[in-house]
């Protein structure tokens, strides 16, 4: 992480300007002008430097790796891209400092993630500095690899110097493209017009479900019944840039505002029967709203508002002490506090001081996380600890201080020890302690095939016994009553959220549920104290999610509220789940969608993002319900690496990407076309980051069978992702990388067999990109290299771009283009009549 450092004093401004004027003497980095060729010296190369910033910048400094004076700046630098072109003496070098103004800098050295290397006799290029600013002190930087706008620029203020020398990517990971473009531009006998955007896709004919309805925010966020079970409050988005809180009282049958906010609540939490706290998310901290309900006088209730004058997050609402809470704050030095704050007045609210003698953490300084027992005193924390056992710097790394690793904290305030290490790649997901708190209940796979919920001995650290197991299947949650009772465990299963309960009482209550809403997953989202009152959550595909009351001894549920009241249910389509086998043999489920169309109708193939640790579920998705509502069907494929299904299921997906993974998606292709009323000539595939990169993929593998694909946020060079994804800016992530996707360093050949850009002679049929050019993960860079390839084809891409848009499209007006884009595009080349997929023109 970048240094921020505010210079002060004559002599400080002084040394920066010694250190400005000898700069250019002892690095000899030395300025191109545009059109110059210079002689490069024995030891010499170019290097291209590349900063884009959302805002002006003072200044930028490259020098040698580890010298502590030398090196090379950008200075007066345009919000913008901006490229210089540089001669330097070969060598290690590093980003070392960015100045967004004078006196005010990041300092950047000591950082691996933006060293590179400098080769002689080369143009060397390793990456763009990116710089986003939201504060002035609250910035993004990363590197990221623009190299074909760097080969545009080369070609029109440096082309002798771009033919005369070889353009090598230097950053972390090798890339072949520079070298693969060089090659086929002179196949091609030259390159297309580099200024030519993309084909704007065909206007949609009229649209049978408005995209800004499929897409509207959820009214309700969020509910909690009171302990009582009289009493509700709804969070509910109730116009822009408003929310409201809403109290529905079950008996009077009355629905009043409690509260109102120009910001999203967070999560509702009943202090006793009559006392909500309500907090709203500021700048990363949850301001606390208090109201206390007074009993209904001629039909109306007396509300007393309060607000706790330090922001925080409540750690527990005491049950049985309807006066205290327990506050997690942070102090002035960032150091988390827990207190026992006395809520029960205006006067003691603020009264409370919030002393640090008081606090109840003490001993965990660096909790992350606190869990409390039945009695509410806190047993439990996830601390961070400097890690000493971890092994030295790699060569040519600089320590940036002792790694750092999660634990688990037991025991009692100003007495806690360290009980467990927990391990990142297999994890102990704490998820509660027992009433008495002599046990700590989690989710883990470590050692074992699949997620299970068990039980472990805080004495010792170790596992005591499984609770709940339910074999190739991950367990999601578990599930706790008030009294801080173990009660059940929630899991997925053919799509839909699962909960099963420990006991025959609630278990048998939920068997009734599932009877009363079929084909739908239904979540209790609360209970009163005595289990006669519940709130239901209900939905599935073709349903958003709805807001129930269930009176248990009635047996009657009553709607609340619904989070998309204004879609109508008859519109849209339901979905199904299937199970098959994939290419090898491996038991494989999907979910396909059927428009209410009769005869025969075209496929949309969707595969999911990630794609480890990543799946379909049956929840509403205003994606899959505006394809079915063309007409089409939609399938979607669980393939292997989904989440949900054990660990050797995921793992199974491991560097199979472009490979294996598409060979269960055409095992699915292949069940649907002989079980379900599709037409075989007329598909399409289209997916969102993996899923584009899919759907590119299965374009290049079965070109016969598609009439045409679409990348919304894909990735098209599987090299590149790891020089231009906020997934690899760090050794941890770039380590895991390695092990799940490849290692371009060994893999580098088998990589490019399975990336579409070089391949981009195969992608014949019609092809759609959809891209953000603030993309973070899958950098726009993959949409660039791919439009320009396939222009060199002779078969330019139908494409929109959005600015300001990151790793998808979220604004609602982009949101709308987009998909009446997807929607004209789609029409062009699916909804002409049945015939060979082939047959299709352009």
């Amino acid at each position: 992480m970048p240094d921020l450092c505010l210079r002060r004093g004559l002599a400080a401004v002084l040394l920066a300007c010694a250190i400005l004027l000898s700069a250019p003497a002892q690095a000899r980095l030395h300025l191109v002008k545009p059109g110059k060729v210079p002689e490069l010296e024995a030891g010499e190369g170019f290097l291209v430097v590349g900063v884009d910033s959302n805002m002006p910048l003072s200044r930028v400094i490259v020098r040698k790796d580890g010298a502590v004076f030398g090196g090379g700046d950008m200075t007066d630098v345009p919000e913008g891209r901006s490229l210089r072109l540089y001669a330097l003496p070969a060598g290690r070098y590093e980003w070392a400092r960015l100045d967004p103004f004078r006196f005010f800098y990041y300092d950047l050295d000591d950082d691996p993630d933006f060293e590179f290397v400098v080769e002689a006799g080369k143009i060397n290029y390793a990456g763009d500095l990116q710089f986003r600013a939201s504060t002035v002190q609250d910035s993004r930087f990363h590197i990221s690899n623009r190299v074909l706008g760097v080969i545009d620029w080369l070609k029109k203020e440096h082309p002798a110097i771009y033919a005369g020398y070889t353009l090598a990517y230097t950053g972390l990971y090798p890339d072949p493209f520079p070298a693969f473009y060089r090659d086929e531009v002179a196949r091609a006998g030259g390159e297309p017009d580099t200024a030519t955007p993309f084909v704007a896709p065909p206007k949609p004919g009229p649209l049978p479900l408005a995209v800004a309805e499929l897409w509207k925010d959820d009214r309700v966020l969020g509910a909690r019944i009171n302990p009582a079970g009289t009493l509700v409050a709804v969070h509910v988005h109730a116009a822009e840039r408003r929310w409201d809180i809403e109290l529905v009282d079950l008996a009077a049958g009355t629905v009043s505002t409690l509260a109102t906010s120009d910001v999203a609540f967070g999560e509702l939490a009943w202090a006793s029967d009559a006392t909500i706290l309500m907090p709203v998310s500021e700048k990363g901290f949850e301001e606390i709203h208090i109201a206390r309900i007074g009993e209904p006088v001629d039909g109306k209730r007396a509300i007393a508002r309060m607000k706790l004058p330090r922001k925080g997050v409540v750690i527990d609402t005491l049950p049985g002490d309807d006066d205290h809470i327990l506050l997690a704050t942070w102090t002035d030095h960032d150091e988390l506090v827990v207190h026992r704050v006395d809520i029960s007045s205006e006067a003691a609210i603020r009264g409370f001081r919030y002393p640090m003698r008081d606090r109840l953490n003490i001993g965990v300084p660096e909790a992350t996380a606190w869990y409390a027992d039945g009695q509410s005193e806190l047993r439990l924390a996830v601390a961070e600890r400097e890690d000493r056992t971890a092994p030295p710097p790699e060569a040519g790394e600089e320590s940036r201080g002792a790694p750092r690793k999660r634990v688990l904290m037991y025991g009692r305030p100003g007495a806690y020890r360290e009980i467990l290490e927990i391990d990142e790649e297999e994890p102990f997901v704490p998820q509660g302690l027992s009433a008495d708190g002599s046990v700590v209940y989690g989710i883990t796979e470590k050692d074992r095939a699949q997620r299970d919920l068990v039980a472990l001995d805080p004495a010792n650290g170790k596992t005591i016994r499984t609770v709940f197991s339910k074999p190739g299947t991950d367990v999601v949650s578990a599930i706790f009553d008030q009294a801080h009772t173990l009660v059940g465990a929630t899991y997925y299963q053919g799509g839909l959220l699962v909960t099963d309960y420990f006991d025959t009482d609630r278990s048998a209550q939920a068997k009734m549920l599932q009877g009363a809403f079929p084909g739908k997953t239904v979540v209790v989202g609360g209970r009163s104290r005595d289990g006669r009152q519940m709130l239901l959550w209900v939905e599935a595909g073709d349903q958003p999610a709805q807001l129930y009351h269930l009176d248990v001894a009635a047996r009657r549920a009553a709607l609340i509220d619904e989070t998309k009241p204004d879609l109508d249910p008859a519109a849209l389509a339901p979905s199904t789940a299937f199970t098959f086998k994939g290419f090898d043999g491996t038991p494989l489920e999907a979910f396909i969608t059927l428009p209410r169309k009769a005869g025969k109708v075209p496929l949309i193939v969707f595969p999911h993002g990630g794609p480890i640790g990543v799946s379909d579920k049956l929840h509403y998705d205003p994606e899959v319900q505006f394809l079915a509502s063309l007409g089409y069907a939609v399938l979607r494929v669980n393939y292997r690496g989904s989440e949900g299904y054990g660990k050797a299921f995921r793992e199974a997906g491991y560097r199979e990407y472009g490979t294996g993974i598409e060979d269960d998606i055409d095992a699915a292709i292949r069940h649907t076309l002989a079980h379900y009323p599709v037409d075989a000539a007329r598909m399409c595939a289209v997916g969102s980051s993996y899923g584009g990169y899919s759907s590119l993929v299965m374009a290049v593998r079965w070109p016969e069978r598609f009439r045409c694909a679409i990348s919304i946020a894909g990735i098209s060079d599987r090299i590149l992702f790891f020089t231009a994804s906020d997934s690899a800016r760090d050794k941890a992530t770039r380590k895991e990388m390695e092990r799940v996707v490849g290692n371009p360093r060994t893999d580098l050949e088998a990589m490019k067999a399975s990336s579409p850009i070089y391949h981009y002679k195969e992608l014949e049929l019609p092809v759609m990109i959809v891209h953000g050019t603030e993309d973070y993960r899958a950098d726009y860079e993959h949409a660039r290299r791919l439009q320009r390839m396939l222009q060199m084809a002779g078969h330019p891409p139908t494409g929109l771009v959005f600015e300001h848009e990151g790793h998808g499209i979220v604004r609602k007006t982009n949101l709308e283009t987009m998909w009446s884009g997807i929607a004209g595009f789609l029409q062009a080349y699916l909804d002409a009549a049945p015939g060979p997929a082939g047959a299709v023109g352009r």
